[in-house]
């Protein structure tokens, strides 16, 4: 009965936001702007004066008699209460310190960037993700396509096994990837944890494969703050090109945005002339609507690239996934001009995987984001299966897996 309830409040506070939203768009009314009583409130967001009296709006009258509480601060209250039934004091007040200027380090525009995300279409994106899967590679450009995976790919060991002659050979391979075909371009980067940074550095001096190294507590994202931004510094100090962190889910999932995204840009000033890249971990974050406003905020806060999983959990890389990401990046270049790549990782195994991801980014994103600079391919066992395609090509046979090295 309970869950009913909660089910049947939820709907009732979707119109209301709506109608505060498309006010607040139309500009009749500022995130900033005071609320000074409940029937000013109610009025904000077209409910009757005694809509605020109801339970559910405790903590809100709670917070308006104890700060000033502002249209953002509503806001913020009926998405918790839509979202997850339920909207907390400390996430009102901790909201109300940001959205009256008490927050030294917000950025300008962020807390609206956030907030006004457009909600995605589930049905057409997942159409849309099937629709391009069907396309084809002719023979003639399937060469290109499978060298264009290589050159983007980010080969990658992380795991607790990990020894410097291990590293050793994964980057000669990722400089080679075939010894015996020197055609076949080098990789983008190898990806190792901090502690093998100085083995892949050494390894890789000399060429154009970038060494990546996980930093910031990865793959949960949870330590003190301090201790992952010195995670990160250390491993820029080894000699890493790119870093790759993870967003703090737990803050993300608790609304706490300005927090999550606040990180994320000390993260990137840690990174210092060091590639950022911001794992969203989209298995974790709920839906599409989630990972669109997660790659928003990431993109704000300062990522170079937005990366949809650290491998290490079931639910990984899809298409639609990447669809609706790389639809936030276009969409975030066409507003503020700021390009962002975006990263593939997660359960990608197969050449014709990769070539659906290359038709995703190509055709949303455009021609000028094909390249290794804006598209990445996390890749453990992929690199081998592409070899295998490229030797068909040559010798019309399929050889298998023992004409290709392990690592």
């Amino acid at each position: 009965m309970s869950s009913q309830k909660d089910s049947d409040h939820r709907l009732k506070v979707k119109p209301y936001r709506l109608t505060l939203e498309a006010k607040i768009q139309a500009g009749e009314l500022e995130l900033t702007s005071v609320l000074s009583s409940q029937r000013e409130a109610c009025k904000a967001m077209g409910a009757s004066s005694a809509y605020l009296q109801s339970k559910p709006h405790e903590s809100f009258r709670t917070m308006q008699k104890e700060n000033k509480v502002t249209v953002d601060d509503l806001l913020y209250h009926l998405k918790l209460l839509e979202s997850t039934g339920e909207s907390g004091i400390e996430e009102l007040k901790e909201r109300n310190k940001l959205s009256v200027g008490t927050h030294t380090t917000l950025k300008l525009g962020r807390t609206r960037d956030f907030f006004l995300t457009p909600s995605v279409d589930q049905v057409a994106l997942e159409t849309r993700a099937s629709s391009l899967a069907t396309r084809s590679i002719k023979n003639d450009t399937k060469r290109a396509a499978l060298e264009l995976s290589i050159r983007c790919m980010d080969l990658t060991t992380l795991e607790g096994a990990d020894t410097p002659e291990k590293v050793a050979s994964l980057c000669r391979k990722a400089i080679r990837p075939d010894a015996t075909d020197f055609s076949v371009p080098s990789v983008a980067a190898v990806c190792v944890y901090p502690e093998m940074v100085d083995y892949a550095a050494e390894f890789t001096a000399g060429t154009s494969v970038k060494v990546a190294s996980v930093a910031g507590a990865f793959p949960s994202g949870l330590s003190n703050l301090n201790v992952r931004l010195s995670d990160i510094t250390d491993a820029v100090s080894r000699g890493a090109d790119e870093i790759d962190i993870v967003l703090n889910r737990s803050a993300f999932l608790t609304g706490k945005y300005i927090q999550a995204a606040d990180e994320i840009s000390a993260a990137k000033e840690a990174c210092g002339d060091a590639h950022l890249k911001v794992i969203l971990e989209t298995g974790e974050i709920g839906g599409y609507d989630q990972i669109r406003r997660a790659s928003e905020l990431a993109m704000v806060a300062g990522a170079d690239f937005i990366k949809t999983s650290t491998g290490k959990i079931p639910k990984a890389s899809t298409l639609p996934v990447v669809l609706c990401m790389a639809e936030a990046i276009r969409d975030h270049a066409d507003k503020t001009g700021q390009i962002v790549g975006l990263k593939a990782a997660g359960g990608i195994r197969t050449a014709k995987q990769a070539w659906h991801y290359l038709v995703v980014i190509g055709e949303t994103l455009g021609q000028e984001w094909l390249n290794p600079d804006l598209f990445r391919i996390g890749a453990s066992s992929l690199l081998n299966d592409v070899l295998q395609q490229l030797g068909k090509l040559e010798t019309g046979r399929y050889f298998g897996p023992n004409y290709v090295t392990v690592d």
